[in-house]
């Protein structure tokens, strides 16, 4: 199994404050678990995680040129 803690240790501060991002996170993960080919398992989650990290670095980008902005 993906060593979650390795993979949210990587998030932001503001992505783990969100109690719905956690949540959904959390659910994502229990759906995962229940599937049974684990090369198939370990490539969906990871294949989540990367999409996570490229929407999480665009969002960080829009927020950093808020804050130079103000």
């Amino acid at each position: 199994m993906i060593n979650r803690n390795k993979f949210i240790e990587q998030f932001p501060d503001w992505k783990l404050k969100s109690e719905e991002y956690l949540n959904e996170l959390q659910i994502f993960l229990d759906k995962a678990d229940n599937i049974e080919n684990e090369k198939l398992k370990k490539d969906i989650i990871s294949q989540m995680l990367k999409c996570d990290k490229v929407l999480t670095k665009i969002a960080q980008e829009k927020i950093n040129k808020i804050r130079i902005k103000k």
